[in-house]
């Protein structure tokens, strides 16, 4: 129907309105495409029909407003409302706001620091982006803006992985955005952690579960280490002690973890990144907790498990001079870094790390110059993935090798499209962003990178 200049659809208790203060010349419920050229306005009264068309008087600029409700009575207020508001004004605040919200944030992170303007368009459009990937309520932020919603490929990305969050929760403090990280421990974190104390693979924002296909402890230690990060972490015990606990639960008799999927989601076994991730969420849960008498038992159990769980590590992680990804599998992976950064098991300039990483710079360099996540790595194609060569940046700042660092923060630079967005991979034959564009994960890196070359 046609109320005061607004088309109003109704289908299955939901009002679809079209609104705008330009005057409506035609319009057409059903078969709009063929009818709206050729006759006058519909005389449909209540139009069930989700195909329209509106023709709007010869107008220059024409701002239309899209309200859905449950009740006509509820389309009848939004339509007042909108006839009675300034577009003008709200556009200036709007702008205003977002002008300021980028300068504060952006002038937290660069300070004094010189970037480049390149480095800027990419600072940048992190800071907005995780504004509006983030949860205002729950304090979660996206993988990425969704992508392959008819599942062709992947499962999707609009969700919220605790093991993204470690990283990106990190940038966001870095970027001046302690509220919002505050936020997802105290309320995102604490509203999805199991009885068990532990975490599952991924969430929505607003912390229902997400379909899954696998437990991985990381994602429990990586709560841990987050919070560990924090100025308040002492807040966060309650949740830290039953992750501890969850975390304990999940070794066999050897200290080593039960199987479970690995970082890529893609294998079950028992694997090098997920145990140090259980070595440092140890580590930090100890800093939190040893602070309170209640939970003296807890850290002398850590104290106990801690270095056999590190002596485990060593035992079936390092074959032939090398870090193994998995305790059944030998292949080049870049996530055994994880074991050196952030996670802290291997010195940086421990021989079977320089072995580990000569062997990724002879194996996992692409014709992009950017690094495959593992050898014969063949998902989407086979590319480079922007994580790959960050991770590998963070490893060269922690033996002092800022050249290398930076060379490699240059290639990522160097490969951020147009608008600032940082992909998940590079293409191999066209050197373009591939897959997923504006990955939360792949800007968190960069930013952690960047304040680290200052």
């Amino acid at each position: 129907m046609c109320i005061d200049n607004a088309l109003v659809q109704y289908a299955q208790e939901l009002y679809f309105t079209t609104i705008s203060k330009t005057k409506i010349e035609k319009l057409q419920i059903n078969d709009g495409k063929s009818i709206m050229d050729n006759s006058s306005n519909s005389d449909d009264y209540i139009g069930m029909s989700d195909c329209s068309a509106i023709l709007y008087e010869s107008n220059r600029e024409i701002c239309i407003y899209i309200s859905l409700e449950k009740t006509l009575k509820n389309c009848l207020k939004r339509i007042e409302e909108v006839k009675a508001f300034n577009e003008d004004e709200e556009y200036s605040n709007v702008k205003k706001y977002w002008r300021e919200y980028l300068e504060r944030h952006l002038n937290y992170y660069v300070g004094n620091k010189t970037f480049s303007n390149k480095e800027l368009d990419i600072i940048e459009r992190t800071i907005l982006m995780y504004a509006l990937l983030s949860n205002r309520d729950t304090g979660a932020v996206l993988a990425s803006p969704d992508v392959d919603e008819e599942f062709t490929k992947c499962g999707r990305y609009g969700y919220c992985w605790p093991r993204d969050a470690l990283f990106i929760n990190k940038a966001m403090l870095l970027l001046g955005m302690e509220d919002m990280v505050n936020k997802f421990y105290s309320v995102w974190a604490e509203s999805t952690q199991l009885p068990n104390g532990l975490f599952e693979q991924r969430y929505y924002s607003d912390g229902n579960l997400a379909p899954s296909w696998g437990l991985q402890i990381d994602e429990t230690a990586s709560i841990i280490i987050g919070i560990g990060d924090l100025e308040n972490k002492m807040d966060f015990a309650p949740i830290v002690e039953k992750a501890t606990q969850g975390m304990i639960e999940f070794l066999d008799e050897n200290f080593i973890s039960k199987p479970c999927y690995d970082i890529w989601e893609e294998r079950k076994d028992t694997h090098l990144y997920s145990n140090a991730a259980i070595y440092k969420g140890f580590e930090s849960a100890r800093s939190i907790l040893k602070d309170f008498d209640k939970y003296n038992h807890l850290v002398c159990e850590i104290d106990m498990i801690q270095p056999k769980v590190l002596e485990s590590i060593k035992n079936q992680f390092v074959e032939n001079g090398l870090l193994k990804r998995s305790r059944y599998n030998s292949n080049t992976d870049v996530s055994v870094l994880g074991a050196v950064v952030p996670f802290d098991v291997f010195d940086a300039n421990d021989v079977v790390v320089n072995n580990s990483v000569n062997r990724i710079e002879n194996e996992l360099l692409t014709s992009s110059g950017g690094y495959l996540r593992y050898k014969d790595d063949i998902y989407n194609g086979g590319n480079a993935w922007i994580i790959s060569s960050l991770w590998l940046a963070m490893y060269y700042l922690e033996i002092g090798n800022k050249e290398k660092a930076r060379e490699l923060y240059n290639w990522v630079t160097n490969h951020a499209d147009d608008k600032g967005f940082l992909a998940e991979q590079i293409d191999k034959e066209t050197g373009k962003p591939a897959w997923v564009v504006g990955l939360s994960w792949s800007h968190a890196l960069y930013i952690i990178v960047g304040s680290k070359l200052r």
